[in-house]
């Protein structure tokens, strides 16, 4: 199985199946974005009942973001390796295959779990979260600018850790990244 670098997310079902905590944790197991691993493997690495990673690990193989890379008999149980089917996730609302009423839905659930990761982050480590919220008076084309340059952005940091060369130790991060138009009060 080839793993692309980046799958835009444009369907409202693997948006819906992204939005939930534990798999998204699941697909973070997969750091190295090599190495197969099975359920029970996952649930072993992440300290979680194997029915419970199972599940999800199925789930995520029905939605497309999980591909099944190989078999392999163990005292008559075949054993499932699977592998994200990219290295990274990104859901595209614009081109979103649904209403306002879901893509509102994942809205709500992705804040909702980084929100619940923000605050645990501030209450492990303050010092080491940010929150910075900006508010601009822009013209249509400063907006458009600034878009270009928030996604060009995030591109950078997504080559520059695509192409890193060293194993050192690496702490996973998320970033949300948001302009939209405020309505006047």
């Amino acid at each position: 199985m080839k793993q692309l670098d980046v799958l835009d997310i444009t369907s409202f079902e693997q948006a819906k199946v992204l939005s939930h905590e534990l798999r998204r944790r699941i697909l973070s197991q997969y750091t190295d974005n090599q190495v197969p691993r099975t359920a029970k493997q996952l649930a072993d690495q992440m300290n979680l009942p194997a029915s419970k990673v199972h599940y999800h690990v199925r789930e995520l193989v029905k939605a497309g973001l999980l591909g099944l890379t190989g078999t392999n008999e163990v005292n008559g149980i075949v054993e499932k390796y699977y592998l994200p089917v990219a290295k990274d996730f990104r859901i595209v609302l614009k081109d979103m295959d649904t209403q306002l009423e879901g893509k509102q839905k994942i809205i709500n659930q992705t804040l909702t779990e980084f929100r619940k990761g923000f605050l645990q982050a501030m209450a492990e480590e303050a010092e080491n979260s940010m929150l910075d919220v900006y508010h601009l008076h822009l013209t249509a084309s400063e907006k458009e600018e600034l878009t270009k340059e928030i996604k060009s952005l995030g591109e950078k940091w997504h080559q520059k850790v695509k192409e890193r060369e060293t194993d050192e130790m690496k702490s996973q991060y998320e970033i949300v990244l948001s302009v939209y138009k405020k309505e006047s009060d």
